[in-house]
């Protein structure tokens, strides 16, 4: 075996190594970036349950079906409402927008969620209608018609919303 025999030889053993080193940072990368799409999900999420501590007469709005007042009726908390509810559609529209980076499981998870937020206020959904182009990752989401309570969540599964 000459030289250039073992220069070749070392070549491939070099590429090999760094090919090894390359897929396992691949994975690495990728496991972080799950992780990190995850955590910035329920970061987001978590700020949305904090509004909802700091003013809990807006929660039956969203989780309760209830009819937000009107301006004329009560101005503070009509406008309060519908600050919450553009809030809660841009928080549904990062994290749908970051679902390619989910487990299958943690997908439907966090579809179910938007699904029942929707289902849960007249605001959200009124909000959403009006300004539906802000908002291309509920979009298609909508447009998929994929639920897993369709009969609970009629304004994603192309049933008659509330």
């Amino acid at each position: 075996m000459g030289f250039s025999d073992w220069i070749s030889a070392g070549s491939v053993i070099i590429a090999s190594v760094a090919l090894v080193v390359s897929g396992v940072t691949l994975i690495y990368t990728r496991r972080q970036l799950r992780f990190a799409a995850n955590d910035s999900a329920t970061d987001l999420v978590l700020q949305m349950g904090q509004v909802f501590l700091e003013y809990p007469l807006v929660r039956p709005y969203v989780y309760q079906n209830a009819q937000p007042p009107t301006e004329e009726t009560n101005p503070e908390m009509h406008h309060r409402v519908e600050a919450t509810g553009m809030f809660c559609l841009d928080v549904l529209e990062c994290v749908w927008h970051r679902r390619e980076h989910y487990r299958r499981e943690d997908r439907a998870s966090w579809r179910e969620l938007i699904h029942d937020i929707f289902a849960g206020s007249p605001a959200v959904r009124a909000l959403y209608v009006e300004n539906q182009e802000w908002y291309p990752m509920l979009r298609r989401l909508r447009e998929s018609r994929v639920c897993s309570h369709p009969s609970d969540h009629t304004f994603f599964s192309g049933g008659t919303p509330d």
